[in-house]
């Protein structure tokens, strides 16, 4: 009712499928109603990619897939980003987004800095 109410709100799935107690794993099948888009996620590496799953629902439930760096750490902007080719106005850029006629941006971290990644922001929040 509220998101009727609101066209202007976009609800994204964040990380849905990221191993992380902030994470909505299950719960996104629960909800998944409620959603505009999923979140491409950038940390990911050829031997852990949770956003394949995030692809999989991407397709199956037909929500677009929005590429996001998740802004723990300027330098992860490289990443994973969202190309929106529409007009500077909130309306537009929400189209875009929920329409998946913007361009995702992604690169793979390796192993090994996906690793070193994990550990600076377990030291972070620790």
């Amino acid at each position: 009712a509220y998101k009727k109410a609101h066209p202007e709100i976009l609800v994204m799935a964040a990380h849905p499928f990221h191993r992380s107690k902030h994470s909505l794993i299950f719960k996104f099948f629960i909800h998944k109603n409620l959603l505009d888009c999923i979140e491409f996620c950038h940390f990911y590496s050829f031997l852990c990619n949770p956003n394949l799953l995030s692809k999989l629902c991407s397709k199956i439930y037909k929500k677009p897939l929005v590429a996001t760096s998740d802004i723990h750490y300027l330098g992860a902007f490289d990443y994973a980003y969202c190309l929106i080719n529409s007009r500077p106005e909130k309306a537009a850029i929400l189209k875009s987004l929920k329409t998946q006629t913007a361009t995702n941006v992604t690169t793979k971290f390796s192993t090994l800095a996906l690793i070193k990644l994990l550990y600076k922001l377990n030291k972070a929040v620790a």
